[in-house]
């Protein structure tokens, strides 16, 4: 049976449970970043930029988390999904995304993009939840894929 799962804004105490997350082998769009400078510097990265930054806490610490950078002209860009249970990618990682939009939605980001190896398993979940192909590019051996979506404004 699952435990339960609670999917919040990223707090200052979540730094360290945020950079073991980054650095497990859990994520829904394996190879898309190496770099973890922006994952020891959340809230200047994401939330300083109008951005956002949600995590999901489970009994035993963060379990998922996904991110938000703002491009100041009404779009986003969706950066680190990552579940760290892959039996369970396609519902949490769903949970953060659906957090992640409702965020930037209250932020007036209109328009969200990501990218993902074409085959990997965000690739399914961005389609599940609206997201339409933008484009796919061969990139190092890899298949790319271009996604969007654009946010229904909050009142």
């Amino acid at each position: 049976m699952a435990t339960a799962v609670r999917v919040r804004p990223y707090r200052p105490g979540d730094q360290e449970g945020v950079l073991a997350l980054g650095r497990s082998s859990g994520g829904l769009s394996p190879g898309l970043e190496t770099d973890a400078a922006d994952l020891a510097t959340v809230s200047e990265t994401y939330l300083a930029s109008g951005g956002a930054f949600v995590v999901a806490e489970g009994e035993d610490g963060l379990v998922a988390m996904g991110g938000v950078l703002a491009d100041g002209e009404g779009s986003g860009r969706i950066r680190r999904l990552r579940v760290a249970d892959p039996d369970r990618a396609f519902d949490l990682g769903q949970a953060v995304l659906l957090a992640l939009e409702g965020a930037a939605s209250e932020r007036d980001i209109e328009r969200l993009v990501a990218e993902s190896p074409d085959g990997a398993p965000a690739a399914p979940l961005y389609e599940a939840t609206g997201y339409l192909v933008e484009g796919r590019e061969e990139r190092e051996d890899t298949r790319w894929l271009t996604v969007e979506k654009r946010l229904t404004r909050r009142v």
